[in-house]
């Protein structure tokens, strides 16, 4: 049976006349999640509705939430919707377009569409990737800066007792094409997507040295990878640590040392270092708590603890300073732009924003 399993690893939009088609240019230049369940413009976030299958734009400034479809009389719970999308996985804004990645489940490809800022157009770009016979995809990342696809597509290895190959994709938003970036060879080999900035994508690589998979045999690794010139550089990371991102020539990492048996973690730590490896430092350390997702902008991180008692989050900026915490019981993180949280709530399903600086949430209403 073909099949695409998509786990997070870590861990839009408008009615006619909402929005107009001088959209600015927004790159891709966060790493909120590694599951892009929402992007941003000025004017608001777009967001994935997993429950109705729908692309739907949060406006910041009315607090309203609005399926991208501008067809009249349309119900919005069918393929001739523009807002729905079987097996919706990602959104993305780019040069005043609105892009969607969703899972065709019937013939098991993962396409890639646009749609108008109005949500009255919408064409299928191309198929990102299709699954062969039993393989099962178990993360597919995917983001656009600067005009430009960039995926990695990471498969199960059904046979453990063979190394595989991994490779990180530049993809075309016109045609078919699609150029090998980079490639990792091994046993379960990963490559994770972590940040952006400017002509640069900034991603890890893991594989294990021998099938036996032990934590003491896996070996990780940071890059860099040039659009403009096609060159690809290793960022040093510490052999303990796992690269994160990197934002203004600092590159971040983390030491994570997790008991598996109860989700706990004994120790989390994050680090900054120079560009070239050097003046690497601790910013930051927790103990002794369960950690539901570590999310990131290029502004914070955001990290989701699960405690016996309630469940909250740590907002701490880069250099370690802690500049909130607070409740997230019952809700999910969705995306930041730096300003504010957008959640999505369990039980009704509805999104509310978060404001960072004044620590209010508003609940946004829904719109038809």
């Amino acid at each position: 049976m073909k099949k695409i399993l998509i786990i997070a690893l870590f861990a839009a939009v408008i009615l006619a006349g909402c929005k107009d088609e001088s959209e600015e240019n927004f790159s891709d230049n966060q790493s909120f999640s590694i599951v892009r369940t929402g992007a941003y413009s000025d004017k608001g976030f777009y967001a994935v509705d997993e429950d109705d299958c729908l692309v739907c734009f949060i406006d910041k400034n009315s607090y309203t939430s609005t399926p991208l479809c501008s067809k009249p009389n349309c119900t919005h719970d069918g393929s001739s919707c523009n807002a729905y999308y079987e097996g919706l996985y990602g959104v993305y804004v780019n040069d005043g377009s609105v892009y969607v990645m969703a899972e065709e489940v019937k013939n098991g490809s993962m396409d890639l569409y646009k749609l108008s800022m109005d949500g009255s157009e919408k064409s299928k770009v191309r198929t990102l990737f299709q699954t062969e016979g039993e393989d099962t995809a178990y993360s597919a990342e995917f983001i656009i800066h600067r005009g430009v696809g960039y995926l990695a597509v990471n498969w199960l290895q059904e046979d453990g007792e063979n190394e595989r190959e991994q490779i990180l994709y530049r993809v075309s938003l016109k045609d078919d094409g699609m150029d090998d970036v980079f490639k990792v060879k091994g046993y379960s080999p990963v490559i994770h997507l972590v940040s952006t900035d400017e002509d640069n994508i900034y991603f890890s690589s893991s594989i294990y040295k021998s099938p036996s998979q032990k934590a003491e045999d896996e070996e990780t690794a940071g890059h860099c990878y040039n659009g403009k010139d096609g060159s690809v550089t290793d960022i040093p990371v510490p052999s303990d640590q796992m690269f994160e991102a990197c934002y203004a020539d600092t590159v971040h990492s983390m030491l994570r040392d997790r008991d598996m048996g109860t989700m706990m973690d004994k120790k989390l730590e994050f680090f900054a270092s120079d560009i070239d490896g050097n003046n690497n430092r601790s910013v930051y350390k927790l103990e002794n708590v369960q950690v539901a997702g570590i999310f990131r902008d290029d502004k914070y991180r955001y990290i989701e603890i699960e405690d016996a008692s309630n469940s909250h989050m740590k907002m701490v900026d880069y250099d370690g300073r802690e500049i909130c915490d607070f409740n997230t019981e019952g809700k999910r993180a969705m995306w930041s732009d730096g300003e504010n949280l957008l959640f999505r709530d369990y039980e009704s399903g509805k999104f509310s924003l978060f404001n960072i600086e004044t620590s209010k949430e508003t609940v946004i209403e829904g719109t038809d």
